[in-house]
């Protein structure tokens, strides 16, 4: 199973964001979720908020990781989690 090199990720949803677009993915479902429970539910908006600002510290963690090893250039003008 690999052979422990590592690899910047590419594919249609690496192009916009560097390392995590399943934690755009995520985000995006709880904020969904909190949408469409109504105005009354501050449940899901608030795990919402929470899903964003844990995910967006690991993300912008993950993509100093990506500049440290790969290059500033090879992760420049990707987003750490919201494409922009």
């Amino acid at each position: 199973l690999g052979g422990g090199d590592y690899r910047l990720p590419n594919g249609p949803l690496f192009r916009h964001v560097s390392c995590c677009p399943h934690y755009t993915a995520e985000v995006a479902i709880y904020t969904g979720l909190g949408l469409v429970s109504g105005p009354g539910a501050w449940g899901p908006g608030l795990a919402a908020a929470f899903t964003l600002a844990n995910l967006s510290l690991t993300a912008l963690r993950t993509r100093r990781w990506y500049a440290e090893r790969f290059g500033e250039a090879a992760v420049r003008g990707r987003a750490a989690i919201l494409p922009g």
